[in-house]
């Protein structure tokens, strides 16, 4: 139970230790929208929901406006969807 006790107050310091650590080096931060991986799955998720309005019979106008992606883009992925 002391363990216990020591632990949960040590995690209650946790964040004054880390910022009295850092001092004045500033604040460290990462943009999440600059990673590749983050990246690679935005555009994942804009190919699966053109997809998806493309089936559900949206013009590629109107899936160009809801995705992002741009018009050559969504002309390629309905031409691929007519070949199946």
């Amino acid at each position: 139970v002391r363990q216990l006790l020591i632990l949960a107050r040590l995690r209650n310091q946790l964040p004054n230790i880390i910022q009295n650590e850092l001092g004045n080096m500033g604040t460290i931060g990462y943009d999440i929208e600059q990673d590749e991986l983050y990246l690679k799955g935005e555009k994942k998720a804009q190919i699966r929901f053109a997809l998806t309005c493309l089936a559900k019979g949206f013009s590629i106008e109107m899936t160009v406006e809801l995705t992002g992606l741009s018009e050559e883009e969504v002309q390629k992925l309905k031409d691929g969807m007519e070949k199946e």
